[in-house]
């Protein structure tokens, strides 16, 4: 069990005061999204990650950015990449801030098929980012509400970064959360989802 998913575990019974056992079926329900093998870092610089992508990907990246900028006609104050990787796929997200506005341009990368995906999403919502446990809310082309989770946290017992990234998607009759770098998902119905408490942060400090 990864050190992000006991968290949650935890957060569940001293927070949201539920039994032990109760809390580890909840957790246990989790288990695709939090339990995951990935890392991810993020940069003001896209060849930080010169390791985890290719050069002909940190181009594409660049072009679209570029094209973005003069479709728009924006003015450009400051670009964040946050790159997720994993052994399938590699995310990265470009969170563009303008003057009054900012937009994310994400990229799936499959590392075996090397085949690429982009998603535009406009007008975006940041919270405390670059904390362990960063939020980005968001609107995809069928008007769902997307909130995307980055969490990062020092495993000091094992030595090494616990971290999970995924995107809550909130439909009319359903919750679908859905493992960016794993491709896993989780639907839950509206009362079942709530019962996991997601609209707190998912670690406790």
């Amino acid at each position: 069990m990864s050190i992000v998913l006991k968290k949650f575990r935890e957060r569940l019974m001293k927070e949201n005061g539920l039994a032990p056992k109760i809390a580890n079926v909840r957790a246990k329900k989790m288990t695709k999204i939090l339990d995951s093998d990935c890392t991810f870092k993020h940069s003001s610089n896209l060849d930080d990650f010169n390791e985890e992508i290719s050069e002909k990907v940190r181009e594409i990246i660049l072009e679209e950015i570029e094209e973005l900028k003069k479709e728009k006609n924006l003015d450009i104050k400051e670009i964040t990449y946050i790159l997720g990787y994993s052994k399938l796929k590699n995310v990265v997200d470009a969170i563009i801030d303008c003057e009054n506005i900012s937009y994310l341009i994400s990229y799936e990368i499959y590392t075996r098929r090397e085949n690429m995906s982009i998603e535009f999403f406009e007008n975006i919502k940041k919270i405390d980012l670059f904390s362990q446990e960063g939020t980005i809310i968001l609107t995809n082309e069928n008007k769902e509400e997307i909130v995307r989770k980055y969490i990062s946290i020092e495993d000091l017992e094992n030595k090494c970064i616990s971290s999970a990234y995924f995107d809550i998607i909130k439909g009319e009759d359903s919750i679908k959360l859905r493992n960016l770098l794993s491709d896993d998902e989780v639907v839950f119905t509206e009362n079942d989802y709530q019962k996991l408490y997601l609209d707190q942060n998912i670690c406790i400090k």
